[in-house]
């Protein structure tokens, strides 16, 4: 018994759409911080390997107009003026990286989990500032998962340092007897070596982090037998509030097909399991037309509403069960049913008394209650 329990509580159901739903409105999604790192990294270094010349040149420019900033004989507005056109041009400078870096961040963001604002995220929860839930989660996978992956990057990182300039001492060192020109060509030159390193090393912590936020947020969204069950029982609802949905229904049913007997001109009946409601017009030439059908109670309660109403209403069990398998309301009836139909009319038409003459259909057109045809003859 106790193994069946513990099976039941294994997460091995695929997530609903309904528990998908909810975690996107919780806001839990796909997220990888590695990942937005190496975003935002790349496009910094991409935005300065494309703009870094004409910065470097605008930056001199504002350095050396800072340096010879003073009071003009114009005044305090002049100087006001240069400060201005100084926050201007550094304000250029930070956009020229920052916006790249906002775009590329959203970008990945959209790629891996989408834009999803929730304002559940933001609710403050109380539980956290419990100090046992704080402490489970300091020793946690997730705390020791990024323990290890923070110490894994650093020793990668100064690795890769090492690797980089561990064959370029002596040039460096050799640079004190370099020009200033050549000395910023080879700086730069390694600073770009480096960069490429690191930009390697954060793509293989992103790919690593990506795929473990992948597993974990999967597995966090798979669910118990019991948890799929319940969820299925909730969407689909329970027992009594599907049979009041079925009871409202054939409510609107009935007031549909009300409306119909009211305009009808003869009402056929099986008696008491069939319903068909049929409307004709004398001198038109259109074919008589179901106005309403029922089937069961519904149709005894449009049978006592067409005698209120002085609708003739008539036995006609087999012309009945005809009419009500192969046509629907608000159409014609079939052609091969004219001729039993029009026995029907004419005795309605022509003010006779009683019942008519039993009008039978053809006989590839005789059903039993259920809607089965019966054989010729039967």
């Amino acid at each position: 018994m106790a193994e069946q329990q513990d099976d039941s509580q294994e997460k091995t159901e695929e997530p609903s759409e309904q528990k998908k739903r909810r975690a996107q409105e919780e806001g839990r999604t796909i997220h990888s911080k590695d990942l937005l790192s190496l975003a935002a990294l790349a496009a910094a270094f991409g935005a300065l390997a494309v703009q870094g010349q004409a910065m470097v040149s605008s930056l001199t420019v504002l350095l050396r107009q800072a340096l010879l900033l003073q009071t003009s004989p114009e005044g305090e507005v002049a100087l006001l003026n240069q400060i201005g056109n100084a926050g201007i041009q550094t304000l250029g400078l930070v956009l020229t990286v920052a916006v790249p870096v906002a775009v590329a961040v959203l970008l990945f963001q959209f790629g891996v989990g989408g834009f999803n604002f929730s304002w559940q995220a933001l609710e403050p929860k109380f539980k956290r500032l419990n100090p046992l839930s704080g402490l489970a989660r300091l020793f946690g996978k997730q705390a020791l998962y990024e323990l290890a992956k923070t110490m894994a990057k650093s020793a990668l990182v100064l690795a890769v340092i090492y690797w980089v300039f561990s064959d370029q001492w002596t040039r460096l060192g050799g640079l004190i007897h370099t020009s200033l020109p050549g000395v910023t060509s080879v700086v730069t030159s390694e600073i770009w070596r480096l960069v490429r390193a690191l930009l390697g090393v954060a793509l293989l912590f992103a790919l690593i982090d990506l795929t473990y936020q992948w597993w974990q947020h999967r597995q966090s969204m798979m669910m118990t037998k019991q948890e799929a069950r319940d969820e299925h029982r909730q969407s689909e609802g329970s027992p009594e509030l599907r049979a009041r949905i079925r009871q409202m229904q054939r409510e609107i049913t009935m007031a549909r097909s009300s409306g119909g007997v009211r305009d009808a001109t003869v009402v056929l009946v099986n008696p008491t399991h069939f319903l068909i409601a049929l409307s004709y017009q004398a001198g038109e030439d259109q074919p008589p037309t179901v106005c309403a059908k029922a089937q069961g109670k519904p149709a005894l309660k449009l049978q006592e509403e067409a005698r209120a109403l002085g609708i003739p209403v008539h036995r006609q069990p087999d012309l009945t069960r005809a009419i009500f398998f192969t046509c629907d309301v608000g159409h014609s009836i079939r052609e091969e049913l004219f001729q039993a139909v029009a026995v029907i009319l004419a005795h309605v038409l022509n003010g006779a008394e009683g019942e008519p003459p039993t009008a039978a259909p053809p006989t590839e057109f005789l059903f039993d209650e259920t809607g089965r045809r019966l054989r010729s003859g039967a």
